[in-house]
């Protein structure tokens, strides 16, 4: 499918179901009619340009967004998006996966409950600590130039250096539980939630290194 700012919504959400969860951090609701994504978009008071190359980067594989066509003003929707996510993270994935590991857990040995829980208590960890740089450094530093009002020495090219990869902690307790747990275990939808964090943090880590990122440097071009 093409995706457009004339594109109806209703049309991208059937074309790509995964789109919901974009949706939903946008606080974007269902019941589109026949409005296009400019239509919506206006209607929830969101810079469509940011918001369509946020959903082309969750469903096209080779897309690199064109960040030369935006500016100031598209940052607040791309920072939205992002704290929308980290909460979403912490806040819905994270305790799912957290019941959902307690439960396989109870037919285990010690030793294999032991496993468990020490992978998932070191990612949630990561996670937590990855979100929280972004959190309390990043993004502020980010708003200080939407405002023009930086005036320390960090920079965007500090946040590339110290971003830290969120997967392969998560890909190892994936490992760990199709290769270590007694077979009369069902872990099929503990792996399937699994997958599906791993693929949406892949996105998500998209959106902040081709999106974010490349923006942030054109503005500091800019502004030296």
């Amino acid at each position: 499918m093409i995706y457009t700012l004339h594109s109806k919504m209703a049309d991208l959400i059937v074309a790509q179901c995964k789109l919901i969860t974009v949706l939903e951090r946008m606080n974007i609701k269902l019941g589109f009619g026949e409005a296009s994504v400019a239509d919506i978009c206006k209607q929830y008071n969101l810079k469509p340009e940011p918001f369509l190359m946020i959903c082309r980067i969750y469903v096209e594989q080779n897309y690199t967004p064109n960040v030369e066509i935006l500016n100031y003003s598209d940052l607040p929707c791309l920072l939205m998006y992002l704290q929308s996510s980290h909460n979403y993270y912490i806040n819905n994935n994270l305790p799912r996966l957290k019941h959902q590991i307690n439960h396989i857990m109870q037919p285990c040995d010690e030793r294999q409950r032991t496993i468990l829980k020490l992978f998932f208590n070191e990612y949630s960890e990561e996670l937590h600590k990855h979100f929280e740089y972004e959190e309390n450094v990043v993004f502020p530093y980010i708003k200080k130039l939407i405002k023009k009002e930086n005036n320390t020495p960090y920079n965007i090219n500090q946040f590339e250096h110290n971003h830290s990869d969120i997967q392969t902690k998560l890909n190892d307790l994936k490992l760990i539980i199709i290769k270590y747990l007694p077979k009369e275990i069902n872990c099929t939808q503990l792996l399937l939630d699994i997958v599906n964090l791993e693929e949406d943090l892949k996105r998500h880590t998209l959106v902040e290194n081709n999106l974010l990122t490349p923006l942030v440097h054109n503005i500091e071009n800019k502004n030296n």
